[in-house]
């Protein structure tokens, strides 16, 4: 199905495919076979099974939201590796798993694995779209400033009401510790792009607008390119 659909985009005219990450591994490898048959780049996201490493040897343009890169720069990949071999049995279970992996990823930071992915990425001709302004979001949504931002007034109503609802949720759900680790793990994400960029990986400029809340068009590209070039 994933090839009949490049097939179907390819004649239609489309400039690139945009892989997501609800793909089975089948499914990626597949749309990633047929768009090289058929001469489209692809890019996009991370598919659960599929690291960063393998979307470049597997010829994915682009990887963004530098999805993969902490995992597999961390002397712990083995058991995130374990540890995401089986689907959590409910929320609660989810929500403990997610913190014990980001305390894997963080404690495990090791620059020298991460200067590999970075050999790599150049080899590959792999690029990365950091998006640290969204990164940054959920890290810092306990912190006051994100609603007392004045450029929210360019954002519309609805928007806004569900933005708030959802930080809200986020500071009812969650403990202490949640956040120690979130925003530990955003400044090895900083860390992350500059090695990135000192070893020659080509870097776009993105926001993914849109998608997480606080993230407003237009202001926020202007942040990230002050944020790439803060993270050196």
């Amino acid at each position: 199905e994933g090839r009949t659909i490049v097939d179907s985009l390819k004649q239609s005219g489309v400039d690139f495919i945009k892989v997501f990450d609800n793909l089975t591994p089948d499914e990626y490898y597949a749309i990633a076979d047929e768009s090289k048959k058929v001469g489209l780049p692809f890019a996009g996201h991370l598919p659960q099974g599929i690291w960063a490493s393998d979307a470049s040897t597997a010829g994915q343009l682009s990887i963004e939201h530098l999805f993969g890169s902490l995992e597999e720069s961390s002397r712990n990949f083995d058991q995130i590796l374990h540890l995401n071999d089986s689907p959590p049995a409910s929320p609660a279970e989810k929500a403990a798993r997610a913190l014990a992996l980001m305390k894997l990823e963080v404690d495990g930071f090791d620059p020298e694995r991460l200067k590999n992915l970075s050999v790599l990425f150049v080899k590959n001709g792999t690029w990365q779209v950091p998006t640290l302004v969204a990164r940054k979001v959920v890290p810092f949504l306990n912190d006051e400033a994100a609603v007392n931002d004045p450029r929210l007034a360019y954002v519309g109503r609805q928007d806004r009401k569900e933005w708030n609802e959802l930080r809200d949720r986020f500071l009812k759900n969650n403990p202490p510790e949640f956040w120690t680790l979130h925003r530990a793990a955003y400044q090895e994400e900083l860390a992350i792009a500059r090695e990135y960029h000192r070893g020659g990986v080509s870097i776009l400029g993105g926001t993914d607008a849109g998608g997480p809340p606080f993230v407003i068009p237009g202001f926020d590209l202007h942040n990230e390119l002050a944020a790439l070039v803060d993270a050196g």
